[in-house]
């Protein structure tokens, strides 16, 4: 499957990367958000 994916965006180059960049923007931001509630939810506690 990792092969698949692999392949399939090795066909389509620059755009892939454009979507990596912004999907790992997107995964920290997530990321972080989560954090800080899951610690302001411990802080009320």
């Amino acid at each position: 499957m990792t092969s698949a994916c692999r392949m399939d965006f090795g066909h389509v180059r620059q755009p892939h990367r454009l979507f990596d960049h912004a999907f790992a923007n997107g995964l920290m931001c997530s990321v972080s958000l989560t954090l800080y509630v899951f610690f302001k939810k411990r802080d009320w506690l």
